[in-house]
């Protein structure tokens, strides 16, 4: 069996709680090749450099596979990732269509139609913290993540979207289950899950 790679390591849910050597041994390349032919990229500055390239595309019609027939292609597409090039989403369009769209989206939740939604809810989620943080009382360890950094925005969420409180778990499973089924119309989706928890890595 061939020795998993250091990306591969850090998206293993039993690898967590404590990811960052794995990011530490990226960082030594960074830009590494995967078994799958995908690219890992974790560094600071090529990152940078590949969001300002216009070159890159987050478009999967762009993909050499979409403009390629099917018989000629090197990796034919299954169908439903076909279906999903025909209908990309926000999270696979480039600008200007994803500008127009995310803005579509967020129009009702700031300026200029909502300017208060979020300031608003100021004193609720001072609210939320503190009660959060009631709950570490007596305790010598913790999960950060499950206990403050998942509730706290979910909760927020949930209020803002109207969602009764008591839902944010149905909700989480909606979140997971189309998480799911979009595993089934583009190569891998836990990169995007781990981005969750990689965000808060050194660079």
């Amino acid at each position: 069996m061939a020795e998993e790679t250091p990306w591969q390591q850090a998206l293993k849910y039993a690898n967590r709680a404590n990811p960052y050597p794995f990011y530490a041994e990226l960082r030594k390349t960074p830009v590494s090749r995967q078994p799958d032919g995908s690219y890992v990229v974790s560094t600071y500055r090529e990152i940078v450099t590949l969001l300002q390239d216009p070159r890159v595309s987050s478009d999967l019609r762009n993909r050499p596979q979409a403009a390629a027939a099917p018989a000629a292609a090197a990796e034919p597409m299954s169908e439903p990732t076909t279906a999903y090039v025909r209908a990309p989403s926000v999270l696979t369009m480039d600008p200007p269509d994803h500008d127009r769209v995310r803005r579509a989206l967020m129009r009702h939740f700031g300026p200029p139609h909502a300017p208060d939604l979020v300031s608003s809810q100021e004193p609720e989620i001072q609210r939320i913290v503190a009660g959060l943080l009631d709950n570490f009382t007596g305790k010598t360890r913790i999960d950060a993540v499950d206990a403050f950094a998942y509730p706290l925005p979910v909760t927020v969420i949930c209020d803002v979207l109207g969602v009764p409180r008591e839902d944010a778990p149905r909700l989480h499973a909606w979140i997971e289950a189309a998480m799911d089924a979009m595993a089934t119309m583009q190569p891998d989706t836990r990169p995007m899950r781990a981005a969750v928890y990689a965000m808060g890595a050194p660079v």
